[in-house]
């Protein structure tokens, strides 16, 4: 299971929890806050329907989000990130 379907199935509440404390320690630390726009639109996960994926009521099957594509797109624009190919070699 990814690292996405499981903060799903945890639930995206507990890890921006610890992403808020952890701010408040550290705030010069820097992080992604896609997770946590994820979060404030009510993206809770698996249990709501909606995380990082898409799930239909009464089942776990996990369908991409094209809410969460356009979430990720924006931010990487805000962030002046360029999209660029990730190969299996640098992922290992």
């Amino acid at each position: 299971m990814c690292p996405f379907r499981m903060s799903d199935l945890a639930g995206n509440d507990i890890g921006w929890a610890i992403r808020k404390r952890r701010y408040q320690e550290k705030p010069d630390l820097p992080y992604s806050h896609v997770a946590d726009r994820l979060r404030e639109t009510g993206r809770f996960g698996q249990e709501t329907g909606a995380g990082w994926y898409d799930y239909e009521p009464g089942k776990c099957d996990a369908q991409p989000s094209p809410v969460v594509d356009d979430m990720i797109v924006a931010y990487s624009k805000e962030q002046s990130i360029e999209p660029r190919e990730i190969g299996d070699e640098e992922i290992v």
